[in-house]
């Protein structure tokens, strides 16, 4: 047994619903269950009987009412009686009609429960949704379970966007009433209303037999899914729960076909379903005049206009007073007829009886008789609007919108327009366009029109994109033909017409298509018959407006390019003749002055458009295009900015001032467009953001930094979207701390995953908030804003594939970047795999992009997976075969190989096509090094030389220097780098190791290996260059900078710093997965060898003796190989000394370190020959530089007993180094001596 509060409030809110036999059946359940109560729910019953059109029983059932109140409130529900008294029964029948203004004035003498929650329902009826919160609130503390009061608590809770205690208060009464499925059905429509379609279907899906849900399931079907089959399966489900539930309520019949009627895409199926509904509903009430109405608009959807105009008779004869049957009786009528006289009498007739306020049905017809006026279709647009502002999407909200009706409009409009930018128009279709097609992708129609009105604004990429994503008919295919034409593909057009040809052979009579035929002719050379397939179109009965002047522009063109400019001259002339005065007079003006400028004639030109004057329709567009002949041709920007100038005198107004104010900021004069600007801003109220957004750009174009960030305070509280430029500003004055404040206040609460505009934004600004962390350092709080970021978007993308507008593709390369961006944050904190990962999953988003197909490469370079790092480089070459980057890749991979020899034809190849590609240059060089061929490096550097100095050159010829062991001359090139933002960080970083000399430090025992001043002036550079490096805090450059700072301490020799580097050292050996771990390894040995302590130094290089090759680490893994092994062979371990030392020479066969400690081996075991020999090799790949290893090698060429030789290589050094010590007398002489003997 329901309980008869319950069963009460169930009927009442089915009545309100047009649900009458379930309302009855409610009150007839309630009468029998509880037959002590059953006064109570007689005039419930006598409302639903009445409502149901079962007049005689209602009247023979309210004869049984006892209760006077109820009796006098039923009359008034017959309209037998116009009075009322102010009492419960009252308020009930003042709901069931709708009257919510009589209800909400009603004073009740007691407040009951009932009479609470049914003035609640009225003011949210009225839409006052605080007067209604506190009726139910009062209801609820009189009863705080009440089934109706929690009901009106939840729907004003949606009224006041507090959607999460909507949802809450009706999930609790789900559970509570387990009998009843309205809670579930008003989830179903806060879901529906969100445009969360998903969410509605699902609850619609836990309802059983419910016509409200029944109608949900076709909506999704038509306006989700664009699926008429599904919708024509669940358009019969609904036919059978009307009949099951609803068989005697015409107006469930009426509601259901009305609605589908509106979203139907005029589907011929679909209409058949909608219009048997209607006439279902005819069938139980005949008398009716709007039922009668709804037929009529039924039959006129499906092109019946005689039958339609039958309907639409016998309602205005049913109710000869109703105005609304008379619109759209003449509407009808009109369509038949546009030239009758009396369709315009009755439009007139309709005009004096509509008054001021006339409706968006009259606008329109006003304008399918005025065809030269643009302004009827759109104020018929906006009155059309007007009607939806306050209803929540959903079922009703659709029926009032009706878009079958809007879209007739618009397609009216768009049919008078051309193609123009930044016309408002257009701005304004899109805005209006743009939610529909959100909401409802399965309107085809919808998409249509918005990829005509992207197209006409110039936006022909999303056009094309829109267009793309449903399917075709032979319109769509005109227009993709139309829009392939504006871009010069002949041949794509071509395509499109033949598959329009497909759908519907009178294509072939289209104006479009004889248009097409003749580029085509004129792409070919075949100019005489494009001008006879112009003639022909010219000739055409079905030509529009638009149509004509394009034809007849084309026409002019292919005339002049014919040598008949006469002709062309004249045509021009005709046709500004016929429609002068009209939307497309402009076109030809300026097509005038076009043929007069391509002739050379530029003064004829400017009195053309000079002869239009203030009074006519297209004094703008004629200034205008003067105003650019005066800056492109005449180079004069004062008569350019005069042109505007005389455009504000003439039509004073904010839009002709806006048109200065651009004009002055695009001759490069922003003091005077601010000026305009702020002029504007004090003298309208009007909130345009553009305007606020120019006033910014001025300003900052005119360093007034402090002002534009005042301006953007004040102007982001009317205009939130410029938060983004004020935060941008203060990234740019690096004010950090404000932009950071700014953003996270901007980015704290939830954003609608429905709304994607809103979504865009938020990630845009998450996107600023991580740039900013990164910068003041944060880089866990940037990368989990990122995270936030990535989360958004991926928000985006899903909305953006429901809706189906152009932007997924801009929005998945956002994706993408955001994907790199987090990878490069990984990246630099060495998690490979986890940057590994994003740049994969960049790559779903855009799959094939250069830079994260590259980066990828390089991070499996990194973890030394070359089959991979191969694979992926192989990837991008396949698309672009002469990417630079690619191909040095590859080379790097037979580098790590140590196949030098394949690396160097790669670089070869690379360099021979761009000899000045830096980057690979400067690793050819380092390979040519490892190959010990660098002298084959200088021909290179010197065809790079031949187009002038460059920052990367400076690089690669200090570079070649260093490793000719050149280390002043290296300093000169890495000094004219050094600036650089791409080559300064490596030139710098080179400067100090040669300042540095820590490769001398490997003799710690030779204390006076430099003068002491040479020593205390080159660590004094080191120091000063150290301070230019300017880390990022918390990075792997933070670290590297670290350690070479510790490398300076040590190269002070002194033991007290180089303990306090010891400390340093040994918290950067505690960083995880950290690049430079060799390089602290190499240090901290340096450091105990300073101290003394070398069994310590020996026991610290041991942990690298094994470590495999890499090119990142090279250079330290190398120098550790080399001390290790110097200390070996000062303990006598000869054996193992070699062997790091071939080691070495593996990975670098021109290491002159590495043949010294050979031949200092072979000369300790007397083998002086072979010493001699790796001497020679030392002594050559430091390019003769180091007197030293000329000496050693001298020595034991005369230890071999090759004096000719010996004498030879003393005469090498003495004539680079004059002055050195000893060779002479120790060996130049002895070797003469023993030559002689």
């Amino acid at each position: 047994m329901m309980d008869i509060r319950l069963c009460k409030s169930l009927s009442v809110y089915f009545g309100v619903r047009s649900l009458y036999q379930t309302m009855f059946e409610l009150a007839k359940r309630g009468k029998s269950e509880h037959p002590a109560k059953e006064a109570e729910f007689k005039l419930l019953i006598c409302c639903a009987l009445k409502l149901l059109g079962r007049n005689d029983e209602a009247k023979k059932e309210c004869e049984t009412i006892l209760n006077p109140d109820d009796v006098e409130a039923f009359r008034y529900f017959c309209q037998e009686t116009s009075t009322l008294e102010p009492n419960e029964s009252s308020a009930l029948v003042l709901v069931l009609l709708k009257e919510h203004k009589k209800c909400c004035d009603l004073r009740l003498p007691r407040q009951t429960v009932p009479s609470l929650c049914f003035q609640g329902w009225s003011h949210l009826g009225l839409k006052s949704v605080d007067r209604a919160t506190e009726l139910f609130e009062k209801a609820l503390k009189l009863s705080p379970t009440d089934f109706e009061a929690n009901l009106g608590m939840a729907k004003c809770l949606e009224g006041k966007e507090d959607l999460e205690k909507s949802l809450d208060t009706l999930s609790r009464l789900v559970i509570k009433h387990p009998e009843t499925t309205v809670p579930i059905t008003e989830k179903m429509f806060l879901h529906l209303s969100l445009c969360d379609w998903e969410q509605a279907i699902e609850q619609a899906g836990r309802v059983q037999s419910s016509v409200e849900a029944g109608r949900v399931k076709v909506l999704k079907a038509l306006c989700l899914d664009g699926n008429f089959e599904q919708a024509e399966h669940e358009i019969g489900v609904l036919r059978r729960t009307l009949e099951e539930k609803e068989n005697f309520n015409s107006w469930a019949y009426f509601h259901s076909g009305q609605m589908i009627n509106r979203v139907c895409s005029r589907n011929a199926a679909i209409l058949q379903e909608a219009k048997a509904l209607v006439q279902k509903a005819i069938e139980l009430q005949p008398d009716s005049c709007e039922l009668h109405c709804e037929l009529g608009y039924s039959l006129q959807l499906q092109g019946r206009l005689k039958e339609a105009v039958k309907e639409y008779k016998i309602a205005v004869k049913l109710d000869d007073s109703s105005i609304f049957a008379l619109s759209n009786l003449t509407f009808c009528q009109l369509l038949e007829n546009r030239n009758s006289d009396t369709v315009r009498q009755q439009i007139d007739l309709l005009k004096e009886l509509q008054g001021t306020d006339p409706s968006a049905q009259l606008l329109y017809m006003c304008a399918l008789i005025n065809e030269k006026d643009r302004n009827l279709p759109l104020k018929a647009i906006q009155a059309h609007l007007r009607l939806v502002e306050s209803i929540p999407f959903g079922v009703e909200y659709l029926k009032a919108y009706n878009p079958e009706f809007i879209f007739s409009i618009i397609g009216t409009l768009l049919n008078r327009m051309h193609v123009k930018k930044d016309s408002p128009e257009l701005v304004y279709l899109l805005k209006v366009l743009k939610p529909i097609t959100q909401t409802c992708p399965g309107l085809s129609e919808a998409k249509f029109l918005h990829a005509k009105a992207l197209h006409l604004s110039g936006d022909s990429a999303n056009a094309l994109a829109q267009l793309r994503r449903f399917n075709y008919n032979s319109e769509a295919q005109m227009l993709v033909a139309k829009i392939l034409l504006s871009q010069n593909d002949t041949v794509g057009a071509s395509n499109s017409l033949e598959m329009a040809l497909s759908f519907d052979f009178s294509v072939k009579e289209h104006p479009i298509y004889l248009l097409v035929q003749a580029k085509n002719q004129r792409a070919k050379g075949n100019v005489s018959d494009a001008i006879k397939w112009l003639r022909t179109g010219l000739a055409s009965s079905s030509l529009s407006s638009a149509d004509k002047v394009t034809i007849s522009l084309e026409l002019a063109e292919t005339l002049t390019e014919a040598g008949r400019v006469d002709e062309a001259t004249d045509l021009l002339r005709r046709t500004v003749a016929e429609f002068s005065g009209t939307s497309e007079e402009g076109r030809l003006i300026a097509a005038q002055a076009d043929l007069a400028l391509k002739a050379n004639k530029v003064d004829h030109a400017l009195e053309i458009l000079n002869s239009i004057g203030p009074s006519e329709m297209h004094f703008l567009e004629a200034r205008h295009k003067m105003a650019e002949i005066y800056l492109v041709h005449k180079r004069d920007r004062k008569k350019f900015a005069a042109c505007y100038l005389s455009i504000v005198e003439q039509k004073p107004g904010v839009e002709s001032q806006i048109l200065l104010g651009d004009a002055y900021m695009r001759v490069q004069e922003p003091e005077k467009a601010v000026e305009v600007y702020e002029q504007i801003l004090k003298s309208t109220s009007r909130k345009d953001v553009s305007l606020a957004r120019k006033i910014g750009q001025a300003l900052i174009k005119t360093h007034m930094y402090g002002k534009a960030v005042n301006f953007y305070v004040e102007q982001v509280k009317k205009h939130p979207s410029l938060r983004k430029d004020l935060v941008e500003l203060l990234i740019r004055m690096k004010n950090f701390d404000r932009a950071e404040t700014i953003l996270k206040s901007a980015c704290s609460g939830t954003v609608p995953n429905s709304d994607s505009d809103e979504l865009i934004n938020r990630c845009q600004l998450l996107l600023l908030l991580a740039k900013v962390q990164e910068q003041t350092g944060h880089v866990t709080s940037a990368q989990s804003t990122l995270t936030e970021a990535k989360d958004i978007q991926g928000k985006v993308l899903k909305r953006l594939n429901i809706d189906g507008t152009g932007k997924l593709a801009a929005q998945k390369i956002v994706a993408a970047s955001i994907c790199r961006l987090m990878a490069q944050h990984s990246a630099s904190q060495n998690s490979n795999q986890e940057a590994i990962k994003l740049y994969k999953e960049a790559l779903v988003h855009q799959p094939s992009d250069p830079d994260t197909l590259i980066a990828l490469a390089k991070l499996y370079l990194q973890a030394d997976d070359l089959a991979l790092c191969q694979a992926t480089c192989g990837q991008l070459l396949r698309s672009d075969p002469d990417n630079e980057a690619a191909c040095v890749m590859m080379a790097d991979i037979s580098f790590r190989k140590t196949d030098f020899e394949t690396a160097s034809v790669h670089f070869q190849q690379l360099l021979n096509k761009q000899p000045r590609y830096w980057t690979a240059l400067a690793r050819f060089i380092e390979v040519m090094r490892r190959a010990g061929t660098l002298s084959q490096v200088a021909p290179y550097l010197e065809r790079a030389a031949d187009k002038g100095d460059e920052p990367g050159l400076a690089y690669c010829q200090g570079l070649y220097s260093l490793y000719s062991g050149e280390p002043t001359q290296a300093l000169k090139h890495f000094n004219r780098a050094r600036r650089d933002p791409e080559w300064g960080r490596q030139s710098i970083c080179s400067m100090i190791e040669i300042c540095l000399n820590t490769e001398a430090l490997s003799s710690l025992e030779n204390t006076d290996m430099d003068s002491k001043d040479s020593r205390e002036t080159a660590l004094k550079t080191a120091e000063k260059l150290l301070g230019e490096l300017n880390p990022r805090p918390v990075s792997e450059e933070k670290n590297m900078y670290q350690l070479l700072v510790c490398f300076w301490m040590l190269a002070r020799r002194e033991k007290a710093v180089a303990e306090q580097a010891l400390q340093e050292l040994t918290l950067l050996a505690g960083v995880e997965n950290s690049r430079i771990n060799v390089g602290v390894t190499l240090a901290i040995s340096m450091a105990y060898l300073i101290l003394k302590q070398s069994t310590r130094a020996r026991n610290q290089l041991k942990r690298v003796a094994k470590h495999p090759w890499n090119f990142e680490e090279a250079e330290y893994l190398e120098k550790n190989w080399l001390l290790l092994a110097e200390l070996y062979i000062q303990s006598g371990k000869y054996d193992s000394a070699s062997e790091l030392l071939n080691k070495v020479l593996v990975h670098n066969k021109s290491c002159t370190k590495a043949f010294e400690g050979l031949s200092l081996i072979n000369e300790k075991e007397q083998q002086y020959k072979e010493a001699a020999s790796k001497y020679e090799q030392a002594w050559n790949f430091g390019n003769k530089s180091n007197p030293a290893v000329g000496y050693k090698m001298a020595y034991n060429l005369l230890k071999s007993k090759k004096y000719v030789a010996t004498i030879d290589v003393c005469h090498q050094v003495l004539a680079n180094f004059p002055n050195y010590p000893n060779i002479q007398k120790d060996i130049l002489e002895k070797a003469r001596s023993h030559l002689r003997t």
